[in-house]
């Protein structure tokens, strides 16, 4: 699995009184756009957008670790689409964590039924569709709940 450092936009705060949940949360914000060229490789992309709080504040390993910290995964397959990691935050003291991020999204291809190839481009199959889901971990292995993006149409043609 390639670790990615796509991640873009984290605004971080550390703020005194948290919930003090060890669980991380995150919230599926929005995507900048809605529709994608499929593609094997960076032909097309899009930036999802998530608000995270984790209330004990041990989010991100670090530059020093490979672990990855955010998972997306694609719905139809159930398959790890990508994972991201965070770039270094400051230490919280154990106050909670919270903000924003955004994630560089590459296309993926269209995937047909009959054993059609995945990106191939039939005529009888126009589009398909896909939904993201995440979760953020911390440094406890603590996972949040997944969340899910809306959905994504992906132009096969």
């Amino acid at each position: 699995m390639a670790l990615l450092l796509l991640l873009f936009g984290l605004l971080f705060s550390c703020e005194p009184s948290g919930t003090g949940d060890a669980i991380p949360v995150l919230v599926y914000k929005g995507a900048s756009k809605t529709v994608l060229r499929q593609g094997d490789l960076n032909q097309d992309s899009l930036w999802l957008m998530f608000d995270f709080e984790d209330g004990d504040g041990d989010l991100g390993f670090g530059s020093g670790d490979p672990s990855a910290d955010v998972y997306l995964w694609d719905e139809r397959t159930g398959n790890l689409h990508n994972a991201f990691k965070l770039p270094d935050l400051p230490p919280s003291g154990g106050s909670a964590q919270k903000g924003s991020l955004r994630l560089l999204v590459f296309t993926t291809c269209c995937l047909f039924p009959d054993n059609i190839p995945p990106c191939s481009a039939p005529p009888q199959y126009p589009t398909d569709s896909l939904r993201f889901s995440a979760y953020l971990t911390d440094r406890a292995g603590h996972q949040s709940p997944r969340v899910l993006s809306e959905r994504i149409d992906l132009h096969c043609q």
